[in-house]
């Protein structure tokens, strides 16, 4: 039996078609489209005197952060004020 250390680094063949050969044969210049754009500009800290100071991040219309989180959750089915459990009890019986 081979151990999995075996199979490490192996060569892929000529024709494979998996997701590690494809994207080797993508070109280079297809950009991320998270990438910043050149009008975009990351948040900078920098000392001057002793003191840090920071700039905040600039984002261009395309890249700019939405005013409010997207909606995830919705209401299914509202069957009303929710009921607390309460166990079920059988009376007591005198035999």
């Amino acid at each position: 039996m081979k151990s999995f250390h075996s199979y490490l680094r192996l060569s892929h063949a000529p024709d494979c078609s998996c997701s590690v050969c494809a994207s080797h044969h993508l070109p280079a210049s297809v950009p991320s489209p998270s990438a910043p754009c050149t009008q975009c500009r990351p948040a900078q800290l920098y000392q001057v005197s002793g003191h840090w100071y920071s700039q905040p991040a600039s984002y261009c219309d395309r890249h700019s952060p939405r005013q409010r989180p997207a909606n995830y959750w919705h209401t299914v089915f509202d069957s009303g004020k929710p009921t607390p459990y309460l166990p079920f009890r059988e009376p007591e019986h005198d035999h």
